[in-house]
């Protein structure tokens, strides 16, 4: 709550309820929020911010958390030109 209430945009990497990674607009400051692989994100911190999703091949398999995480964070940097 306090990183919002300074100006963070949130991102919630989720299963469900998620817009795709793809399309999201990020923009800074931000902070992304992996869950761990057994119990994703904790209910008082989900409702903080825009969930995400990778898009995935088969619903039923999901990346681990350091894989998503590298995922995302690569995405979120390409899309906001930090990576040259």
């Amino acid at each position: 709550q306090t990183l919002k209430n300074n100006g963070c945009q949130i991102f919630l990497a989720t299963l469900e309820r998620s817009q795709s990674a793809l399309t999201a607009h990020y923009s800074s400051p931000l902070c992304l929020v992996i869950g761990n692989e057994a119990q994703g994100i904790s209910r008082n911190i989900s409702g903080l911010g825009q969930h995400i999703t990778l898009p995935q091949v088969s619903a039923d398999v999901s990346y681990n958390a350091a894989v998503a995480a590298g995922i995302l964070l690569f995405m979120i940097s390409t899309q906001q030109q930090l990576l040259k």
